[in-house]
């Protein structure tokens, strides 16, 4: 299927760096579009991934304007975003509290849509408009179709940009604008998807996203050695440091390969390595640091991965695991926000997250001999992978429905 249309797609970081997740979206829907039009909010001097040919990056240059012009010209706009937040809110202190800070990325939001505005007006093409996140880009396509400059967007949730825990203030500045204008809302989990719905705003519009990658083949097996891989940031609540002090604890020989080095601080890799150091002789190590992905994929493809892990208490639903279970490697993980999506009885093990260190050492001990580490096992992991997160599959059927919108 072919839409005959251009599909603006706006993200983060993608394609100068970071949110390397995203390319699989965009490699899968070029093929329904004739022209995907990228746009990240930060600029970066080379895409460090290569695009399909009919993908273009376009990186608006913010000028905020002037503040009291927006602010007198959009007055009603703005008592609309702002009303939302304070009656749908149940902290309306906390809301009230940031209503300074909020209202200036109201403005500077106000003034991208004009930007955003005019560039949609010289393409004459008909549209469709994704936001991968909750973000500036989707209150700007929320300013958009208020203002009926656009027929229909939607936008995608994952973690910060959907649990009231993750935002300092502990609610989500202008969601509940951002839903009065969008026609869906795709959260990457079920457990998203419900937590939503229990909003009681719009619960029609929610709809399961689950996000994808392509059969790059399978991970070759090897029972003569056992190894764990994890794969993240250094920040704090990936929680990696666990996993080496669990490690400690164990006394079967296996060896851990970590990918990811950026962290809450620059000596977050350091720390990680000095602690490593102290792994008792059964427990080899490699720190890979940050690799291109390309490199990661060739490691899954040659390499024998016993297990998957990740300690992480709170996650949206990380790529890196559905990655790992496209190679048909068992994963355990932590049972948190949209990870039981991607790890069940028939991709891994799922722990609470305040699992011990010592219960954990004991389940890694555990699975070396149990029947999730055999060929048989490692086949309906592949199995279920391609059941719900093949990216062929899950973005025909995203892009068949929003272009079903208009």
């Amino acid at each position: 299927m072919k839409f005959n249309k251009h599909l603006y797609f706006f993200t983060h970081t993608f394609p100068f760096g970071g949110e390397s997740f995203v390319g699989n979206e965009i490699e899968a829907s070029s093929a329904y579009y004739k022209k995907i039009i990228v746009f990240p909010s930060k600029n970066g001097e080379n895409a460090n991934v290569k695009l399909p040919s009919n993908v273009e990056v376009e990186v608006l240059n913010k000028n905020a304007g002037s503040k009291w012009k927006l602010l007198l010209s959009n007055f009603g706009l703005i008592c609309t975003v702002f009303y939302l937040d304070l009656v749908k809110n149940s902290d309306k202190a906390g809301v009230l509290k940031r209503f300074r800070y909020n209202l200036s990325l109201l403005l500077q939001t106000l003034a991208l849509s004009e930007l955003l505005e005019k560039k949609i007006k010289e393409d004459k093409e008909e549209k469709q408009f994704v936001s991968f996140w909750m973000d500036e880009w989707a209150l700007c396509l929320s300013i958009l179709k208020y203002k009926k400059k656009i027929r229909s967007f939607v936008f995608r949730v994952h973690q910060h940009d959907l649990y009231n825990e993750s935002d300092p203030s502990k609610y989500i500045p202008f969601r509940f604008f951002n839903i009065k204008m969008t026609s869906a809302v795709f959260p990457d989990s079920n457990r998203g998807v419900n937590f939503l719905k229990a909003l009681n705003y719009y619960p029609e519009k929610m709809k399961v996203g689950h996000l994808g990658v392509t059969d790059k083949g399978t991970n070759p097996f090897d029972p003569s050695v056992y190894t764990i891989v994890s794969c993240s940031g250094l920040v704090a609540r990936k929680r990696v440091q666990l996993i080496a002090d669990s490690l400690m604890l164990v006394d079967v020989p296996l060896k851990w390969i970590h990918f990811g080095k950026y962290g809450d601080s620059p000596q977050s890799f350091e720390e990680l390595k000095a602690k490593c150091e102290k792994l008792p002789p059964n427990i080899t190590y490699e720190l890979k640091g940050d690799v291109p992905y390309n490199e990661l994929i060739r490691f899954y493809q040659s390499t024998p991965v016993s297990l998957f892990m990740t300690l992480t208490r709170a996650e949206g639903l990380p790529v890196s695991i559905i990655e790992a279970t496209s190679f048909g490697v068992p994963v355990l993980a932590t049972d948190v926000m949209g990870i039981p999506d991607v790890v069940s009885k028939d991709s891994g093990i799922l722990i609470e997250p305040e699992t011990k260190k010592e219960d954990i050492a004991t389940i890694i001990k555990a699975f070396k001999n149990s029947e999730k580490n055999t060929p048989g096992y490692r086949k309906k992991v592949k199995e279920f992978w391609s059941k719900s997160f093949n990216s062929e599959t899950n973005y025909f059927n995203f892009n068949t429905y929003i272009n079903s919108l208009n």
